[in-house]
């Protein structure tokens, strides 16, 4: 699994249940401009600005509590 998210020019994040980033690719430090280290650990609301921070937990409680794949398309700024 980590060479897929590796290789791919696509963006790959995974979040906790508290929604903490816990590893984002290369093509997330490519989107966003800044390494993915600084992602890991932190929560959208401490990234985000606050109603983006909201809609993105909203969509990923939605995910967890339908226990299966939605595809969302969602755009973000960082503060």
């Amino acid at each position: 699994l980590t060479s897929v998210v590796t290789a791919t020019d696509d963006l790959v994040f995974a979040k906790d249940a508290d929604g903490r980033y816990l590893l984002m690719n290369a093509a997330g430090e490519r989107l966003f401009g800044r390494p993915a280290a600084s992602f890991v650990g932190r929560t959208d609301a401490e990234l985000f600005d606050a109603a983006l921070a909201a809609e993105l937990r909203a969509n990923d409680l939605e995910v967890m509590a339908a226990g299966v794949p939605r595809r969302y398309e969602e755009s973000t700024v960082l503060d």
